[in-house]
């Protein structure tokens, strides 16, 4: 998300809190950090879809599917803290019939159901995930949604990206200041301007996605590197 950078001298309105520095004017700053990191963990949606006339049917079949999508994740060596059913759904299919002659239409009808079943796996060995989507594909699982990267600590980057956002206010502020042929002063006031924490590179929608052919070289990923931004809005008295 973009968003508008407002730099410049003003006389600060400042809040109830600082009541008593409303007539002196301030630099006002908006200042970010920025912090480009690699991934260190990968997390694959994964699962089965089936279908079938009675709701026990469908589920019925996707039960031995789904337990091998979970051995599969299992060879991989992940542990179980790290996958986690997130999708379990089950729901009918309608078919609408054709009007009758006097252009009523009827009712549409249940003629089976869907049964959807979704793994969220959190792989930390991030050479691992391209061959284990592909093992997953061979395994029964027909419905991948998305492999994305993310960081195991983003804690960590987040106050990185926030000393960085601080610094550049100072350095920011000095600037209009000296350019200006005024002196800094104290700093008034701080507010955190909230980020999210960017997901990284990923790989969404794969409906269509195979096994590779016996002998081909499995899924390639490429994890690029997660950006965390952290923005801060400062006011810094001025002297003359």
């Amino acid at each position: 998300m973009k968003r508008l950078l407002a730099l410049g001298l003003l006389l600060v309105s400042a809040p109830a809190a600082l009541a008593d520095d409303s007539s002196k004017q301030g630099i006002f700053i908006v200042s970010e950090g920025v912090v480009r990191l690699p991934p260190d963990l990968a997390i694959i949606q994964a699962g089965v879809v089936t279908e079938g006339k009675t709701p026990e049917e469908a589920l019925s079949k996707s039960r031995p599917a789904m337990n091998r999508v979970a051995e599969m994740v299992r060879k991989y060596g992940v542990s179980s803290a790290d996958v986690t059913t997130s999708e379990l759904r089950l729901s009918p299919k309608f078919t609408q019939q054709a009007a009758s002659p006097n252009g009523q239409r009827p009712a549409p009808v249940i003629d089976g159901y869907d049964a959807r079943t979704s793994l969220k796996i959190v792989v930390r060995d991030l050479t691992k995930s391209g061959p284990l989507v592909d093992d997953l594909v061979k395994s029964g699982s027909n419905s991948i949604s998305s492999l994305t990267f993310a960081l195991a600590e983003p804690t960590k980057a987040k106050d990185a990206a926030r000393r960085k956002a601080a610094e550049a206010a100072r350095t920011r502020a000095s600037l209009y200041a000296e350019a200006l042929g005024l002196q800094l002063g104290d700093l008034i006031s701080i507010m955190e301007t909230e980020y999210s924490l960017a997901e990284g590179n990923a790989m969404a929608d794969l409906p269509r996605l195979r096994a590779a052919p016996l002998g081909a070289a499995p899924l390639m990923v490429e994890p690029g590197e997660i950006e965390v931004k952290a923005s801060v809005q400062t006011v810094w008295q001025i002297k003359k």
